[in-house]
């Protein structure tokens, strides 16, 4: 064949008529691939979507304080409303957790407020004036956590101890009280404790103690502090209702 013989029929073209390779496919951006861009992922990691602090053993601190309503009797007949107000509560419980559910240790308490109807008709009968009413309390309580390595942890405890409480004035320049002791036969708390931090906890509470007074003291009288007792004994409560703020939940 010569170079200006058309090629025969079925034979192959020249190599200098045979089409250009196509170019390779351009390399994936980083961040991408050949489908397209990655959109970035809003999944939390399950390491990361539990915020709550772990649960511990060891030693445990709270302050506890709300409003307390005198409910029940004084004595027999005798509202305890009458001898006592409304109060504001402070408590601290100290303790430690033995196991991650169960906290045990020690309630101190004091509260302060008016004094009650009838009492304060007796201290205006009087021309008393500063008639206020304190009541102190001391004891031992558990409280046991239903979901101590939660972030949100209810529970729910049960508490024995002692009582003192007063209502005292000034008359003509002399101070008076009259002091009711007896034993606190039970606390029953509840509670939702919000684990802010392995450090700090919050949440609202509720406690409602039954006691009954036993002995009484009144000054002044012939022999002062002469405790007497009590003839006609009845059981009274108190409701208090409140925060708590929580250290190493």
């Amino acid at each position: 064949m010569t170079p200006n013989e058309p090629p025969a029929e079925g034979a192959a073209p020249a190599p200098s008529s045979l089409p250009p390779p196509s170019p390779p496919p351009p390399a994936p951006v980083e961040g991408s691939t050949a489908a397209g861009p990655i959109e970035p992922s809003t999944e939390v990691p399950a390491e990361k979507a539990h915020h709550a602090p772990p649960a511990r053993r060891g030693f445990q601190v709270a302050a506890r304080g709300g409003a307390a309503i005198p409910l029940g009797n004084a004595a027999k007949d005798s509202p305890l409303s009458d001898t006592f107000g409304a109060q504001f509560a402070a408590i601290v419980d100290i303790g430690g957790k033995i196991i991650p559910e169960l906290f045990i240790g020690a309630y101190l308490g004091g509260n302060v407020g008016a004094v009650g109807s009838e009492t304060s008709k007796a201290c205006d009968d009087r021309h008393a004036s500063g008639c206020l009413a304190v009541t102190y309390r001391i004891g031992v309580q558990a409280q046991y956590h239903i979901i101590p390595d939660g972030k949100v942890d209810p529970w729910i405890g049960y508490g024995i101890g002692y009582e003192v409480s007063r209502i005292g004035g000034t008359q003509n320049g002399l101070d008076f009280s009259t002091t009711s002791y007896g034993p606190e036969y039970g606390h029953i708390l509840a509670g939702v404790d919000f684990r802010l931090t392995k450090i700090f906890g919050i949440g609202p509470f509720v406690d409602f103690s039954f006691g009954k007074f036993t002995n009484q003291t009144s000054d002044p009288q012939p022999v002062a502090g002469l405790s007497s007792d009590i003839a006609n004994t009845a059981l009274h409560e108190w409701l208090t209702i409140g925060a708590k703020f929580l250290f190493f939940p």
